[in-house]
């Protein structure tokens, strides 16, 4: 739990990574209407190249299928645009190997699809899935914080908070990045999980779930046996 730079170093050094593997890649859980996403590279590398892209859909592909049973996972490329000439010369040439690459890779998203039942895998470099997580961490903590406001500031609203209490904290469990607890480093040949620094005990049990999840079904080991394929 702490700096992500410091424990993909340490990762590397200790753990080693798959061979085959070009860079391991920090995988995200996205809450979703329709249940969890998977989102890489959530800030490991920032300058990555299309053969990168495609190892990071395999290694979300084979997580989403063996932590969250997801059957056949759709796998999308985050861009500025659905459209097939939209994006940068990074994502149109990834596009192309994705769409020859062993996964149901279904073409581009925007970030307005992150939550949606758009894709159940999304992609992207680490520089932009930095940014883009850092931009669901900071809208989530504004809207919370305007909400909690909101609902306490009349007598009226502090009575319509009390009537949607059990609502609120569906919401609640639903957002609360805690129960997903940590990201795995993908492409090491070991389990190696990532915790933010403010990590609670809730938070570190989940994690502790993650991980046990991705050793008991060999994860490392699917990992290397499809890039190898």
């Amino acid at each position: 739990a702490g700096n992500s730079v410091a424990a993909m170093s340490l990762a590397l050094r200790y753990l080693g990574r798959i061979p085959g593997v070009i860079r391991p890649a920090i995988c995200a859980t996205l809450p979703g209407v329709s249940g969890p996403r998977i989102f890489l590279d959530a800030g490991a590398n920032t300058e990555c190249s299309p053969e990168m892209l495609v190892q990071f859909a395999v290694m979300g592909a084979l997580l989403a299928a063996a932590v969250h049973g997801i059957d056949n996972p759709r796998v999308a490329l985050l861009s500025n645009g659905e459209e097939a000439g939209k994006g940068n010369e990074l994502t149109r040439a990834s596009s192309e190997l994705l769409s020859a690459a062993p996964i149901n890779f279904i073409g581009y998203c925007e970030g307005n699809d992150l939550f949606q039942d758009h894709a159940d895998v999304i992609v992207a470099d680490g520089f932009t899935g930095n940014i883009a997580i850092k931009t669901i961490e900071g809208t989530a903590r504004f809207v919370s914080g305007a909400l909690r406001h909101e609902l306490g500031s009349t007598w009226l609203s502090q009575v319509g908070a009390l009537l949607a209490s059990n609502a609120l904290k569906g919401l609640k469990a639903i957002l609360d990045p805690r129960q997903y607890g940590g990201a795995p480093l993908l492409g090491l040949s070991a389990v190696a999980i990532v915790a933010h620094g403010s990590a609670d005990a809730v938070a570190i049990r989940s994690a502790l779930g993650v991980a046990a999840d991705c050793a008991g079904r060999e994860l490392a080991e699917q990992i290397g046996a499809a890039l190898s394929a």
